[in-house]
């Protein structure tokens, strides 16, 4: 269980793929209520949490999104220090991909526009998350 750890942990990283339940596990297989979950256990036992966001073309990016996101955040109480970070999508896995003999299924001009992050960070900052850039 994750909750072991909380003694052992300065700060958490939960990476939130989507708000959507449906689409999260229909393109991950995961589940958003065990995401939730954890992200709840965390809070509640005092754990400094940042939030990452990574940025995928046609699954989480735009404006749309960003506001899915912020509703989804609206559901917890984070404490200050909190922060929410945009992870622009990236083909650093492509070639691990392929090593396992795995299609790599995005196309080679995928990427997400900077614009875009930037809009979608001012919808977040705009309902309080604490963007930051590492």
């Amino acid at each position: 269980l994750l909750s072991t750890l909380y003694p052992y942990l300065s700060l958490l990283l939960l990476d939130c793929k989507h708000y959507d339940p449906a689409a999260l596990r229909q393109v991950t297989g995961g589940a958003l209520s065990l995401w939730s979950a954890n992200l709840r256990a965390a809070l509640d036992a005092g754990v400094p949490v940042a939030v990452r966001i990574p940025v995928i073309p046609g699954f989480n990016d735009g404006l749309q999104h960003a506001q899915g996101f912020a509703a989804l955040f609206a559901q917890f109480s984070f404490p200050p220090g909190t922060t929410f970070e945009l992870l622009p999508y990236h083909t650093y896995g492509k070639s691990k991909w392929e090593r396992l003999g795995l299609t790599y299924a995005m196309p080679e001009d995928a990427r997400v526009e900077p614009a875009v992050i930037r809009d979608m960070e001012a919808c977040l900052a705009a309902h309080g998350c604490t963007i930051v850039h590492t």
